[in-house]
């Protein structure tokens, strides 16, 4: 893929829209690297240490490009990720739980 096509495909102005082709391809092409090993099972392919280098290779794109969809500065470390990704659900879900909160009070 040429590399200006490549730069407009993995984000786009808003930092989203078009990260979402992208990401499309990306995990298409993890399922065209895990077609490449024929008879190996999922159990195989995801043993962390016999893990194929060009299945963990494509798999670290991907988790790259989803966490520019949450973020742009990368993520040090996987506790990192997770602690920003049950802050943004805390944050989501807040509005649902105070009305929640007060639908059962009117109903009391």
């Amino acid at each position: 893929m040429a590399a200006g096509i490549r730069a407009k495909l993995e984000m786009g102005e808003d930092g989203r829209g078009a990260g979402g082709i992208f990401n499309s391809l990306l995990a298409q092409k993890i399922l065209d690297t895990r077609a490449s090993f024929t008879g190996a099972s999922l159990d195989t392919l995801y043993d962390s240490d016999a893990m194929p280098p060009s299945l963990r290779n494509v798999h670290a794109k991907l988790d790259k490009a989803v966490d520019r969809l949450y973020r742009r500065k990368h993520f040090g470390f996987e506790r990192e990720r997770v602690e920003h990704l049950f802050q943004l659900y805390q944050e989501a879900s807040a509005p649902l739980v105070s009305a929640a909160k007060k639908a059962s009070k009117r109903n009391k």
